[in-house]
């Protein structure tokens, strides 16, 4: 990627949100649209638009790789809108890049595979839809948990669910755009166990911890191709924004029970 411009013309790029809610997971949006892949479950997202890096130009200061991850940002929170009315379109401050790598490149963010950006969003009941919000027809997930949440999808989908298992939803989501979020989810999720791993015990008590149990869920996806890599924001932040991925993995395996 040039220093001082980015080719959106001719580059796909796209923006896709892991929504976690601290109690029910990650939530997945059912399609059924696509006869070639068969229902399949997918994040949140989309293309990011021209006016989109248009305007994250007028704020970037110049530089691409910021023009590029604010765009992003602004294009992920439309479709994030326009697919299930969820919207953060004017916070965009809560969408966390989700760090696939170490640290940016010439010709990458950390956020990015294959010019896909990924971000983190901790979601919360007030974040979903109800009916003195808007007057469209509202559904809630597919299963029995969090049934009070709402949301109204798009023609593009038939449904929505939650998952509580990082790892479930990493096979969920291999139909999903070229099997890329799959792979950044796992990625990420191998990273959180490798941390674990290495983590002294003077760690700060306020960082949500994964546990052993949480350690051999998740030692398969260490296996994948790619190294493992940083998720979100600093372990040690005591913004609750910042460490979504980490409560994600902590609700999963420890607070939910689930063995």
């Amino acid at each position: 990627m040039a220093s001082s411009s980015i080719d959106y013309s001719n580059i796909d790029y796209r923006g896709f949100i892991f929504v976690v809610h601290e109690q029910y997971g990650l939530m997945l949006l059912h399609c059924t649209r696509k006869p070639k892949k068969g229902p399949h479950f997918q994040l949140p997202g989309g293309h990011v638009d021209d006016f989109e890096f248009q305007e994250a130009a007028k704020t970037s200061g110049g530089n691409a790789q910021t023009q590029l991850l604010e765009a992003a940002k602004a294009g992920a929170a439309r479709e994030l809108w326009e697919e299930t009315g969820v919207d953060v379109r004017n916070q965009l401050g809560r969408l966390q890049p989700a760090a696939l790598k170490s640290s940016n490149t010439a010709t990458a963010l950390s956020c990015e595979i294959k010019h896909r950006l990924f971000f983190f969003l901790a979601a919360t009941d007030a974040d979903f839809l109800s009916a003195d919000k808007t007057s469209e027809q509202l559904v809630g997930p597919l299963g029995a948990e969090g049934r009070h949440l709402k949301i109204k999808y798009s023609v593009e989908h038939s449904g929505f669910d939650f998952e509580k298992d990082p790892s479930v939803s990493v096979q969920k989501l291999k139909k999903h755009s070229g099997g890329v979020p799959s792979q950044a989810l796992a990625m990420a999720m191998a990273r959180d166990a490798n941390k674990s791993k290495s983590r002294d015990a003077g760690a700060v008590a306020s960082s949500p911890k994964i546990t052993g149990k949480t350690e051999r869920r998740l030692d398969h996806l260490e296996e994948v191709e790619d190294p493992p890599v940083l998720l979100g924001a600093d372990r040690r932040a005591k913004d609750k924004e910042k460490a979504a991925s980490r409560a994600f993995a902590e609700v999963a395996f420890e607070r939910m029970n689930i063995v």
